[in-house]
Formats: structure tokens, sequence, C-alpha cells
């Protein structure tokens, strides 16, 4: 039967990489068919699903991360979870909300530490002034790296902290952003604008 620690376990890791969002890339796929033996394939089915999921995690009394999805299917064999149409929200300790999430499809290898965020995936950090969206990304929580393929066109803002700030807005290609160096690069040509206050 499943854990649930495990499961908490699996939201926290998966939800680390909006923590330093600025503080995933190949393309994946979920059947839900599953097959039939007499096709010849083995048939995988997961431990448990679990639908229209509305889940918060507590950390010291203060919740620290809400998660909602139309289903989450757990397979416990290859330490697997996929989730459909998910949304997340990271909060700080004072309960402000620090980061939003969003994507069609998660896939959360957690063996290995890699989350693959796909379809329509937006990203939202308010405490750096960031924003993010893809179709698809794929975050490395032992790298610490959030990158999209070569040819997925990802969009970043910087929005303006202050009425005197300017703000930057980039579009392109090969997108990788590093929480190590609390920076981000194109592989590809890119175009952008620059918004001046003044």
């Amino acid at each position: 039967m499943f854990n649930l620690i495990k499961l908490m376990k699996v939201y926290k890791t998966v939800f680390l990489f909006c923590a330093v969002f600025f503080a995933v890339s190949g393309l994946c796929s979920c059947s839900l068919d599953y097959g039939t033996e007499e096709e010849g394939q083995n048939t995988i089915v997961p431990e448990m699903i679990l639908n229209n999921v509305d889940f918060s995690r507590i950390d010291r009394g203060v919740k620290v991360l809400t998660l909602n999805a139309d289903s989450l299917e757990l397979f416990n064999q290859d330490d697997t979870t996929f989730g459909k149409d998910a949304r997340f929200w990271l909060f700080g300790r004072n309960g402000e909300c620090t980061s939003f999430g969003r994507c069609d499809l998660l896939n959360a290898e957690n063996a290995t530490g890699v989350y693959m965020l796909l379809g329509n995936v937006q990203l939202e950090n308010y405490q750096n002034n960031y924003s993010i969206k893809a179709q698809n990304l794929r975050w490395n929580s032992n790298t610490e790296q959030l990158v999209s393929d070569r040819e997925n066109t990802v969009e970043v803002w910087q929005h303006a902290k202050t009425a005197d700030d300017s703000s930057l807005y980039t579009k392109g290609t090969g997108f990788c952003f590093s929480a190590f160096r609390l920076g981000y690069r194109f592989e590809n040509a890119v175009t952008g604008s620059v918004s001046a206050s003044r």
C-alpha cells in the first residue's frame, strides 16, 4: 500500500524547485490505456489513483504548499507519479504566497529527482518578480536546473519591482535556468524588450 510519508516527500521535492525557482525537455507521455496481456504487453497499473486532489502540506503548524490536480496516478514499482491538470502554490512562513505553477501533465520520477512539467506550463515567482511560460520544462532536483528542449519556445518576464525599475521580456529556445547561479540563458537567438519606467 502506498505510504503517505512517501507522497509528502514526492510533493516536497516537486515543489522545492518552485522555492528556488528564481531564488523541466524531453517529450514524455502517459497513456491511460494500460493495454492488456493479450496484446503482449506487461500490464502496468497504478497502485493508487486519486481524483480531484486538494492537498496541503503543513510544516510546524504553517501551510507551506497546496496542490490541486484533476487526478494523480502513483506507481510504486518505478517510484513515479503522474498528475493531470496540476496547480500548486508555495507559501512563506508568514502565510504569503511566494510561488505558483501549473501544467497539463506532471511526471515525477522520484528515484532520479527529475520532474517533467508538460503542456501549458506557467510558473510565477512572486518574491523575485519572474514569470515563465512554456510547453514543456524539466526540473532536475540534483543539479537544480530548469530546462526546456532546444525546439520549444520559452517566454520569461522579469517584472519591475518598484515604479522606478525596468521590466524585461525575453523569448527564445534552448532555455536553461540554474538555481545555483540564480540566472538563465537561451542557447539560440532570442527576441525581447525592455520597458523603462521613465
